[in-house]
């Protein structure tokens, strides 16, 4: 698969046939990998919902002076239309995403990136936000090399798919090559994605550090993941013939 860079906000709308990110090739690629596919949502779900983001989105706008009014609109958002990020480009703004000083509140996780080397697993990025966010939050973490591809909502798209509508999760099935009956999983925030999860067939983790029952299981925080699904943690032999010298 050819990779593009998108740097710029046109860039975005110019790069409307790719579908996916992937370091090391599509999904489709992965033919003969029939591990299973760990998808991971990334915002409030690999940081902690505690930088609120999410309300940082609205900050390049005229109402940004009026918090309590900008955490309110983009609830209503999300309730709406399933992401705040939907609302705030249909009625105010494309580039939401590019505005968040991203480099300056995240930073590099090595609990996070040593969970991820342990999974024995295909990890897929699944998220509403567009790719060049997506982008920035993994290098941010410092995770991008273990991330094998990426199902985004292109903003352009009219009524572009995204979670928890279910043409979202098969859009991320199909970008990665995932086999009839292959063993999914999904990691998010949102307890209406994991319950749509669950409808799919999926294993769902619903990542809050408020109390829930929704899904499989349930953790506080992303590096909580295989305590509660260890089946998905390298065997030590596994661990050690990947680090042993030639």
């Amino acid at each position: 698969m050819t990779v593009t860079t998108i740097t710029t906000a046109t860039d975005i709308y110019d790069a409307v046939p790719v579908t996916t990110e992937a370091r090391n090739g599509s999904g489709n690629d992965s033919k003969g990998d029939q591990r299973p596919i760990l998808f991971l949502d990334i915002d409030n779900c690999l940081y902690s919902p505690d930088y609120n983001i999410h309300i940082m989105m609205s900050e390049s706008h005229d109402w940004r002076r009026q918090p309590r009014h900008t955490e309110e609109l983009c609830l209503h958002y999300y309730v709406e239309y399933g992401l705040a990020i939907r609302g705030l480009i249909k009625f105010h703004h494309k580039n939401v995403d590019l505005s968040l000083p991203l480099e300056d509140i995240l930073k590099d996780d090595p609990v996070l990136r040593d969970m991820l080397e342990r999974i024995d697993a295909r990890i897929w990025a699944f998220t509403n936000a567009n790719l060049p966010h997506a982008q920035r939050v993994l290098k941010c973490l410092g995770i991008s090399h273990l991330i094998e591809g990426i199902t985004y909502c292109n903003y352009s798209e009219v009524n572009f798919p995204c979670k928890p509508g279910k043409d979202a999760y098969l859009r991320a099935l199909e970008h990665s090559g995932a086999k009839p009956g292959q063993k999914c999983y999904l990691v998010d925030d949102s307890a209406k994605n994991i319950i749509v999860a669950r409808e799919m067939g999926w294993t769902g983790i619903h990542c809050t550090p408020t109390h829930s029952d929704v899904g499989n299981h349930q953790i506080g925080y992303i590096h909580d993941l295989l305590k509660v699904v260890p089946e998905l943690e390298k065997k030590r032999g596994e661990e050690e013939m990947e680090v042993r010298p030639e």
